[in-house]
């Protein structure tokens, strides 16, 4: 069983609102994996934008360890990680039982400061992702998966 390194800190666990049957995790990590940060919000869209921006300008962002990549795989959790300037971080995507007969998924994001930067980064990204990301990008989730 997977465990976050004890440096990492817990930043945010979300569960996607669907529901599938106990071996469809496959798919619907297909679907997590494959869509990345898109959403479809118009706001989420702007604030990547400038976020990737911002690490374009500032050089946060480079290397293959920038970019999202499997570390760890088990037949019902997949862990995401990535590094850059401004934090290390990991996504947990788990497929747990909701109700009997009927999973769902859940993502929990760690983070790993690495820098003097990483605390006030994350203060100041809050509200956005919990007001701005999360929500539309579980909504988008949902709609993929409901279409397959």
């Amino acid at each position: 069983m997977w465990q976050p390194p004890s440096e990492f800190r817990l930043l945010d666990s979300w569960q996607v609102p669907i529901e599938g049957g106990r071996d469809e995790f496959p798919a619907f990590a297909k679907i997590f994996i494959d869509n990345g940060f898109q959403s479809d919000s118009r706001i989420a869209a702007a604030l990547f934008r400038v976020r990737w921006w911002l690490g374009k300008v500032f050089g946060w962002d480079q290397g293959p360890e920038a970019e999202p990549h499997e570390i760890f795989r088990e037949p019902d959790r997949v862990v995401l990680g990535l590094r850059n300037k401004t934090i290390e971080g990991m996504i947990d995507l788990t497929w747990v039982e909701a109700s009997r007969g009927k999973y769902t998924a859940r993502f929990s994001i760690y983070v790993r400061y690495v820098s003097r930067l990483s605390g006030a980064y994350m203060a100041l990204i809050k509200p956005f992702r919990h007001a701005f990301v999360y929500p539309p990008w579980m909504k988008r989730l949902k709609r993929l998966w409901e279409s397959r």
